[in-house]
């Protein structure tokens, strides 16, 4: 069981990277609407150009950390996995924004608790804490009520945003999962950044980056880096960072801090008002993070 502070630090962690991919969230909706992108070309131009900084990076500053992966197949085969997993879980996640918006595709994102929770009782024989459970249930209701405003009838998701929405949960959750082995041996860089070069290789085998109709703009451009600065490079390293201290259940809860945070910025850059409702749900939202930071329970 990790101390008070590790787990702290981890809950900290895991709370900027949500809040990091909501605004991501944002950015990406953006870019469908203004700059022409489609779902597997914004994932893939984002994929390489950050997986391809952080190698360049890393060559500079740890060499032999970013290099020496290839000198273990076993290694080197999980990072791969991991690659695949991060293009999977974002192109479908991607695809649920573009057939909705960025705060009913964050909605998803609250299944992925319950899934890892359900995943690791079969596999690991843990069950999950009644602090997990009632945690689950309030940051449920708190999303629900943020992209509903307390009016189911708002909530307007078409079949492709459910099924793109479910299998983005499903694979989210596999992502939180499979790399904690692999970031035990070789740490969080090269996991990241040779992981996210995988899943932009893999998303050109459906796009080609120099055939895609994008209408590029200061305005787009500013977006699109940020959201492979921040969005990508930051978000990522900051959640595989985090998840060393909690488990993948806490960390699942933690993140519900993305769909606020899609929320909030989508409300202060489209200036959308903030319902009784909506209040209530972002004060749940920010419970199930407390409850959780004081919470020491880890796999």
């Amino acid at each position: 069981m990790p101390s008070r502070q590790e787990a702290l630090k981890g809950v900290a962690m895991i709370s900027l990277a949500g809040i990091l991919w909501g605004a991501m969230g944002t950015g990406v909706q953006y870019l469908f609407s203004r700059g022409g992108f489609t779902p597997v070309s914004l994932v893939e131009m984002r994929l390489l150009a950050a997986g391809l900084i952080l190698v360049a990076v890393s060559t500079v500053l740890k060499p032999r950390a970013v290099w020496g992966v290839w000198k273990h197949p076993r290694d080197a085969a999980a990072i791969a996995v991991s690659g695949l997993l991060i293009f999977a879980s974002h192109e479908t996640f991607f695809e649920a924004i573009y057939w909705s918006n960025a705060g009913t595709a964050a909605i998803f994102l609250a299944v992925e608790p319950l899934l890892a929770g359900v995943w690791l009782s079969i596999t690991a024989g843990r069950k999950m804490t009644l602090v997990e459970i009632f945690c689950f249930v309030i940051a449920t209701a708190g999303v629900a009520l943020i992209v509903t405003d307390g009016n189911l009838g708002v909530l307007k998701i078409s079949p492709l945003a459910l099924l793109w929405g479910m299998a983005s949960a499903a694979l989210g959750t596999a992502y939180a999962i499979q790399p904690r082995a692999v970031i035990s041996r070789t740490g969080v860089l090269p996991v990241v950044s040779w992981g996210m070069v995988w899943g932009g290789a893999a998303a050109t085998l459906f796009s080609q980056p120099w055939n895609a109709p994008v209408a590029w703009t200061p305005g787009t451009a500013a977006v699109f880096l940020f959201i492979v600065l921040f969005g990508t490079i930051a978000a990522f390293s900051l959640y595989l960072a985090g998840i060393r201290h909690v488990s993948a259940v806490i960390a699942g809860l933690v993140n519900c801090l993305e769909p606020l945070s899609a929320f909030l910025f989508s409300a202060v850059i489209l200036g959308d008002l903030m319902g009784g409702w909506q209040a209530l749900g972002v004060f749940l939202v920010l419970l199930n993070v407390v409850l959780v930071a004081v919470s020491r329970r880890r796999v």
